[in-house]
């Protein structure tokens, strides 16, 4: 097995801000807004059910039967509405940390940009520099 080098190349960090912020509107953004739809259809979906429920709304609820067709329609709509206040739940984490994560890349963006000016900006002070020492 060969030895490591002792002196690997160093990469230059860098980034195209360009195709990054574009690649946030294309992939990204996509996802957080349908993100957002969902949890408002989940949000309006569990709203109808919990009225339903409440209300024992004709059409949500069968006649009495032999006595077990209401109780088992109200465990019924338990269970969905319970599964629909974890899934907005979760579609509102997942939301925030998307978003988070978006603010995270373009926060990223914006450092690697001013870093990079900074880095020019001094290279072109080195040169003004040299250029009044008439070299």
């Amino acid at each position: 097995m060969p030895e490591p080098d002792v002196h690997p190349v160093q990469v230059d960090y860098a980034i195209d801000p360009t195709n990054m912020q574009q690649g946030i509107t294309w992939y990204l953004e996509p996802v957080t807004k349908r993100l957002e739809e969902n949890g408002r259809a989940y949000t309006d979906a569990h709203a109808d059910i919990a009225s339903a429920h409440q209300s024992e709304a004709p059409g949500w609820f069968g006649g009495e039967g032999n006595g077990r067709v209401r109780p088992a329609t109200s465990s019924f709509l338990n269970a969905v509405e319970w599964q629909l206040r974890q899934l907005i739940q979760d579609q509102t984490e997942l939301t925030a940390s998307l978003l988070e994560y978006k603010a995270m890349l373009e926060g990223h963006i914006e450092w690697a940009t001013g870093t990079d000016k900074a880095i020019a900006d001094r290279f072109i002070s080195i040169g003004n520099d040299l250029d009044n020492l008439g070299r």
